[in-house]
């Protein structure tokens, strides 16, 4: 917890230089850290409001990645408070963008967030459709450890949210993308919650 309360002091010092020099994508982009420090420590108003902020900056720099990378956070954000038709929005506005620019890999993420959506409305076979997508883009670009790692937080998301079905479904594609990933710790870790909800 010191690191990060360390980080956050340091990002902020960062924040005020930027602003000295008037450096508007440096200040944008450490309020998106400054965010995802917040939503690491569950102070999800704080990264919201971080989130917003930096999003504000990118919009008037017309910095096209940084708008859709800060849109997707704040669909994240969204699904974790189940706004989800707040976070629909946020996804589809960033996916756009991300097709606009040919941010091929960044696309995986929002498939995932799409598919989290659909679970909480227990779409389960529309959610299937949205990781295959992912899964899709994942053959492509490679990173299935760390989106095995996503689908892990997003289970026990659902998992202490009700949605065990939902848990159970992003544990199922972890373990694919753990197996090609050939990492038997993570591999470990997604049997062992597996056991838990099925």
């Amino acid at each position: 917890m010191d690191n990060l309360k360390d980080a956050k002091e340091k990002y902020e010092r960062a924040i005020e230089i930027y602003q000295e020099i008037e450096d508007s994508l440096g200040t944008a982009s450490t309020l998106e850290s400054l965010g995802n420090l917040a939503a690491r420590v569950d102070d999800l108003k704080d990264a919201k409001e971080k989130y917003e902020r930096a999003l504000e900056i990118y919009q008037k720099i017309e910095d096209n990645m940084g708008t859709a990378s800060t849109l997707m956070s704040l669909g994240y954000l969204s699904t974790l408070t189940s706004e989800l038709e707040r976070a629909n929005k946020y996804f589809d506005d960033a996916f756009k963008i991300f097709k606009e620019i040919n941010e091929f890999s960044a696309q995986k993420h929002i498939h995932i967030g799409r598919a989290i959506v659909l679970l909480k409305y227990h779409f389960d076979a529309k959610a299937k459709q949205e990781l295959e997508k992912c899964s899709s883009i994942l053959s492509k670009v490679l990173g299935y450890g760390e989106t095995a790692q996503w689908m892990i937080f997003f289970a026990d998301h659902l998992k202490q949210h009700g949605f065990r079905d939902g848990a159970r479904i992003c544990l199922e594609y972890a373990k694919e993308f753990t197996t090609k990933a050939q990492d038997p710790h993570l591999q470990n870790k997604v049997n062992q919650r597996l056991s838990e909800v099925r």
